[in-house]
């Protein structure tokens, strides 16, 4: 008797289901869920193994301690991004499309070989920190970048060295 009610109980379920599929497949209105965090850190990664375009309501991204040597173009189609995270890469060279983040507030490329970064990173006036610690940036590139950002974004350039904002940046580095 017991496994009769269990049968049923499994119909009823199977019914519902293909009756819930039909009715979305007739009104032609399917809601996804809005993506807004996507951790994918220390996954092994090299590339991104699928379209992240589809996810354009995505705001923050871990990408942290992968195997990108190259910064994964990709990412320039997430315009709502306002956390990245490459922390922990084999990463060098942030292209100038950067800007293409134009809602970027935090930008973590800690422990990666980046020796300067463009300057296009001027561009970004939402960003309000940028983590550059574990990097092998010289004093002047520090220096010149300092006057790059905006007056609202902090630098962490070592754990031991913070400076806030503003900086000092003589009319000529401008």
């Amino acid at each position: 008797m017991k496994k009769y009610y269990i049968v049923l109980a499994l119909i009823f379920i199977l019914i519902s289901c293909s009756n819930t599929k039909k009715i979305a497949r007739n009104n032609q209105k399917i809601e996804q869920k809005k993506v807004l965090e996507l951790d994918l850190s220390g996954k092994g990664l090299d590339v991104i193994p699928f379209d992240v375009g589809q996810y354009q309501d995505l705001e923050e991204l871990n990408l942290s301690n992968n195997n990108f040597s190259e910064f994964p173009i990709e990412i320039l189609k997430l315009s709502n991004l306002q956390l990245l995270n490459l922390k922990g890469n084999n990463l060098s060279i942030i292209p100038d499309e950067i800007i293409e983040l134009s809602k970027l507030k935090t930008l973590n490329l800690m422990d990666n070989t980046f020796k300067t970064l463009p300057n296009s990173i001027q561009s970004l006036h939402d960003l309000r920190m940028l983590i550059l610690i574990d990097n092998p940036i010289s004093v002047e590139a520090y220096d010149s970048l300092k006057c790059l950002v905006n007056d609202s974004c902090t630098i962490l350039i070592a754990n031991e060295f913070l400076e806030k904002p503003p900086y000092n940046c003589s009319d000529t580095l401008k």
